[in-house]
């Protein structure tokens, strides 16, 4: 089997396998920023289809799909946040969702 992760780190106990094998949280990146909420889209292989995005503000997260033409904007996930931020969410990926579908193509092909 091949190594997975070089060699000379330690595997660190308590930690997810993305982040054992070099998927860290901290290098996923952020392709928007607005009035406090950080829209990311994370890397392959642990990211699958359909086109979304999560949105990350003070510790909350929301996962949205990017409508696509057929389908309309969808909350697929919320954890910690606000109602009111929810909200927020939504149209700020409304806003930008052709930006965000262009983004999504550049990361996941």
């Amino acid at each position: 089997m091949p190594h997975l992760r070089p060699p000379d780190l330690p595997v660190e106990p308590g930690l997810a396998l993305t982040q054992q094998i070099g998927y860290a949280f901290q290098h996923v990146p952020t392709v928007l920023r607005c009035a406090g909420f950080h829209v990311r889209i994370l890397l392959p292989p642990r990211e699958h289809g359909p086109a979304h995005v999560h949105v990350y503000r003070a510790g909350g997260a929301v996962t949205i799909d990017l409508p696509d033409g057929e389908l309309p904007l969808r909350i697929r996930g919320v954890s910690g946040m606000r109602d009111a931020d929810i909200m927020v969410t939504a149209r700020l990926v409304e806003d930008h969702v052709e930006f965000l579908h262009e983004q999504w193509k550049a990361i996941h092909g």
